[in-house]
């Protein structure tokens, strides 16, 4: 039982933000970069631990977006300057997602959808 948290990424580039795609586990989801907080961490230490495992990056961690919740789940995203080259894990697809055009129409899981939000409200109309 009890909360289960998660950090995740928000990291911009020309417009676009960095997605996942877990192919092994949740294929046509894409979700923000980033996984469980072990005990002990801090958010951004478990951020830039899972960015390192995840894509082969590092980073400076900046400002909370958004929190959002499901079921047990809560995931808390930051803004993050990635630095370095990504080279995903074999298990992820990774592609960057234009703010404008798509963010609002693929699929993300649940505990996703309040960074969605937040990232969809900032844009310019």
């Amino acid at each position: 039982g009890g909360k289960v948290r998660i950090v995740a990424a928000v990291c911009e580039r020309d417009g676009k933000v960095l997605m996942v795609e877990r192919t092994r586990r949740s294929r046509g989801y894409w979700e923000f970069p980033g996984g469980k907080i072990e005990a002990g961490e801090t958010d951004q230490d478990a951020l830039i631990r899972e960015l390192g495992e995840e894509l082969s990056v590092t980073g400076k961690v900046g400002d909370k977006v958004a929190v959002g919740r499901d079921g047990p789940v809560e995931l808390t995203s930051y803004h993050v300057e990635i630095e370095g080259e990504i080279a995903p894990h074999e298990s992820l697809s990774v592609r960057w997602v234009d703010l404008h055009d798509e963010l609002w129409k693929i699929a993300t899981p649940p505990a996703d959808a309040e960074t969605t939000r937040a990232l969809l409200k900032k844009r310019i109309p």
